[in-house]
């Protein structure tokens, strides 16, 4: 059986993320549901100059897309998967390191304002995402820049120019 497993994951080493979403997930889910007493509040006075806007929600979910369609487009490239499989590694490698940190560390940001200064269709969605997350720190900032840099580096961007001009672009809907 081991042998069969082995044999499978050499031919389509892509599967490892497959297996590795669920696992992910579910550690990131068990940290969201874990009920803690103590946690360390990441804040500073900087943050409390930051105003509310529900306009940031698009970006926000944008992100999600970004990167798939990231991972996607080094997938796609089946003559250089070595640039798919360096971004999905240092992706899953960040990403581990960011669950590790916050399973040892317990930390939240306190960015969430009392009440929404508006009623309209993004800040309802801005109240849903509150309820459905708590308030982790993100790791949103390296897996953003990780599909940049890897789609900036890939073989396709060395080669084509459009790839490379598209990366500003890019990077404004990633943040």
């Amino acid at each position: 059986m081991n042998k069969i497993i082995t044999t499978f994951l050499r031919k389509y080493k892509y599967m490892i993320l497959v297996l590795y979403f669920p696992i992910y997930m579910l550690w990131f889910s068990w940290l969201e549901r874990r009920d803690l007493s103590h946690f360390t509040i990441i804040h500073c006075k900087l943050d409390d100059m930051i105003p509310f806007c529900e306009l940031f929600a698009i970006p926000y979910f944008l992100w999600f897309l970004y990167v798939a369609v990231s991972l996607l487009f080094l997938f796609l490239q089946s003559e250089h998967m070595s640039d798919f499989y360096r971004c999905s590694a240092v992706l899953m490698l960040g990403m581990t390191t960011c669950l590790i940190i916050y399973t040892i560390f317990p930390n939240a940001q306190p960015l969430r304002p009392e009440s929404f200064p508006r009623d309209n269709f993004l800040t309802g969605i801005v109240a849903g995402l509150y309820q459905a997350t708590l308030r982790r720190t993100s790791a949103r900032a390296f897996t953003c820049t990780t599909p940049l840099r890897s789609t900036w580096h890939c073989h396709r961007a060395t080669h084509c120019g459009n790839t490379r001009a598209s990366a500003p672009v890019r990077l404004c809907c990633a943040s």
